[in-house]
């Protein structure tokens, strides 16, 4: 097991928080009972470079959107994502990826410019913290590491049954160099670069001890709504992902426990 860190300190988490945890934003609740009539099926979207490989499906596809850190890169596709969230307290408002037809979920640890940023788009704040070592007073949830693992988890309390995940591919392009499609095209550098040989095809993955983290992350949450909440995956592209997933997801039974960090799913 990989030990996931924050990228932050924790004096910048708690600045951020105290910051945001009073802005006036309408709760997420509003947005699951808004009037828009929503399918089984969900593509979410992150930005690894197999994204690419699916530019077509991805703009003739009937399905709601959820971006994770892809709002360009789908606009510039001619798609335009239904949902966008965002749970990186680095982020500051001078990279927000805008477009008027998203709903923008943000978590109340993120860089308050990016809220500022948004103040004319349709935003809503989730209140989440990712430190293991420090909580608000108040109530809030020690969620995932990322902002794909919130996207898959807040597409299931929202009702989709069905979700087709692209671009998270806990990897990297090694011959084009490429590690994600529209952001700083490159991985923490405090993360070792790692290659990974499938035990059953011998192809090599291109990964990070970052990325090794965030597969083994994913699984576990997969596992769990697969086999507890009925949730169809499909996980698309040849990628770390996919192939760590197929080597290792029969080996643990995860179950979900009362302190399982997302309280959205009892409402699911």
């Amino acid at each position: 097991m990989v030990q996931l860190n924050c990228s932050v300190s924790e004096d910048i988490l708690k600045s951020n928080y105290e910051s945001n945890k009073n802005r006036n934003l309408p709760s997420i609740s509003k947005l699951k009972n808004s009037p828009h009539k929503r399918s089984q099926e969900i593509n979410i979207c992150a930005a690894g470079p197999s994204i690419k490989k699916f530019e077509e499906f991805l703009r003739t596809s009937k399905n709601d959107i959820f971006a994770s850190k892809t709002v360009d890169y789908l606009t510039s596709i001619g798609c335009n994502p239904r949902y966008s969230v965002s749970i990186d307290p680095r982020e500051s408002g001078d990279k927000a990826q805008l477009n008027k037809k998203t709903n923008y979920i943000i978590s109340s640890q993120c860089d308050p410019s990016l809220f500022d940023s948004l103040k004319n788009y349709k935003t809503y704040m989730i209140d989440t913290v990712t430190s293991k070592t420090w909580q608000p007073s108040d109530k809030c949830l020690s969620a995932g590491s990322n902002s794909t693992v919130h996207a898959i988890l807040l597409s299931v309390w929202l009702g989709y049954k069905n979700i087709n995940l692209f671009g998270f591919d806990c990897g990297y392009d090694k011959a084009s160099g490429n590690y994600r499609v529209n952001r700083e095209n490159k991985h923490d550098e405090s993360c070792e670069e790692v290659t990974v040989s499938c035990p059953i095809t011998n192809k090599l993955y291109h990964t990070t001890t970052e990325y090794i983290g965030m597969a083994e992350e994913a699984m576990k949450i997969i596992q769990i709504l697969s086999n507890q909440k009925g949730i169809k995956f499909n996980i698309c592209g040849d990628t770390f992902l996919t192939c760590f997933i197929q080597n290792n997801i029969n080996e643990n039974k995860y179950i979900l426990q009362d302190d399982f960090p997302v309280r959205w799913l009892k409402a699911a």
